[in-house]
């Protein structure tokens, strides 16, 4: 190494070593229900609240206790509850303007995936200037966001613990994405029994959502590691052993609270490298939605197999096994659906 080079490493440690007493560090704080969320805001001098919700969790009564304790305790409480699967301009566009009637400080999801990523939209609605579908086509760059806290009522998109969120524009139906280091919630309350209320439908859609953040990080262009790939096994096996137990009896509280912990666990990085996949089934399955309203689980469980395997493997065999090697697919084969036979792959297009 150059003695230069070694000597400003070396000088670098050091100072941030001495400045390690003084960065700010947040320390991770447990919630402990909804009881511990109100004096979370009391901390942070927060006096009232956007809630984003939709309609269906507000009937079932999962919105009641948090807004509850908000009245409790004198802390103002708008609620948003109009939010769509597959959400919408017009959605975000609502919600920001009730955010901006209430002289909202903070924003609090409560329930799936869907609802998460209108709470984000609508943060960066209230802090970026302009059209907020400029920012999700990437024209221009979010600057910052509205405090966003979550409850989850479903295990599926894991947005909770990610920084993505995606919205529909009804001009053409399109559906973007948008990752950005303001898309993190400040917190996300996570109980399995809020997802007890969640139909077989759903529920099937969500795991199914689940095991495809799993597979898009697995099945890269680089290898990230045997420890990486064997807690990506452990994870799917997870997930398939749980959905199974939850087709058979959906109030099974035990399977929905692995199912939750995968969601977070698929999405969060602890699977690889998000970057490293080519997300080819998202960004087919995301025009699907956008333009037929398809749940995005499902719609993923229509495309993953065309993408996989299409009908001229030109671009599949290279994609998924030639650059990993045909042993690495057969392994995936054996370790997940137990399939001993050997498998023939042509390397031609």
């Amino acid at each position: 190494m150059n003695k230069a080079y070694a000597f400003f490493c070396r000088a670098y440690q050091t100072v941030f070593r001495a400045a390690l007493p003084i960065l700010p560090y947040r320390e991770p704080v447990q919630l402990d229900g909804l009881a511990s969320i109100v004096p979370l805001l009391t901390e942070k001098e927060i006096s009232s609240v956007l809630l984003v919700t939709d309609a269906s969790v507000r009937a079932l009564g999962l919105t009641g206790g948090l807004e509850d304790a908000l009245k409790a305790a004198s802390v103002a409480c708008a609620v948003y509850d109009k939010t769509v699967p597959n959400p919408t301009i017009a959605n975000i566009e609502e919600g920001r303007a009730l955010y901006l009637s209430a002289h909202a400080q903070a924003i609090i999801a409560v329930g799936g995936g869907s609802v998460v990523d209108s709470a984000k939209a609508i943060a960066y609605g209230a802090c970026n200037e302009g059209e907020i579908w400029d920012y999700y086509m990437k024209r221009k760059q979010v600057k910052g966001a509205l405090p966003v806290g979550c409850i989850a009522t479903a295990a599926a998109a894991g947005s909770e613990m990610s920084n993505s969120s995606v919205i529909t524009n009804e001009e053409g139906w399109l559906k973007r994405g948008l990752s950005s280091s303001y898309g993190y919630c400040r917190f996300a309350l996570l109980d399995p029994a809020l997802t007890l209320s969640m139909p077989m439908e759903q529920t099937m859609s969500g795991c199914t959502d689940i095991l495809m953040h799993a597979l898009e990080r697995f099945f890269t262009r680089e290898a990230q590691g045997e420890l990486i790939d064997e807690m990506t096994y452990a994870l799917m096996r997870t997930v398939i052993r749980h959905t199974r137990r939850l087709h058979h009896d959906l109030s099974d509280l035990d399977s929905r609270a692995q199912i939750m912990w995968a969601s977070e666990a698929a999405h969060n990085g602890m699977c690889g490298d998000r970057t490293l996949g080519d997300w080819a089934s998202h960004q087919l399955e995301h025009e699907l939605s956008g333009m037929f309203d398809v749940a995005h689980g499902a719609g993923l469980a229509a495309v993953w197999g065309i993408t996989f395997f299409p009908e001229k493997q030109s671009r599949a065999v290279p994609r998924f096994m030639g650059l990993r090697g045909e042993v690495f697919f057969l392994r995936y084969g054996a370790f997940l659906f137990s399939v001993e036979h050997r498998l023939t792959v042509s390397r031609k297009d």
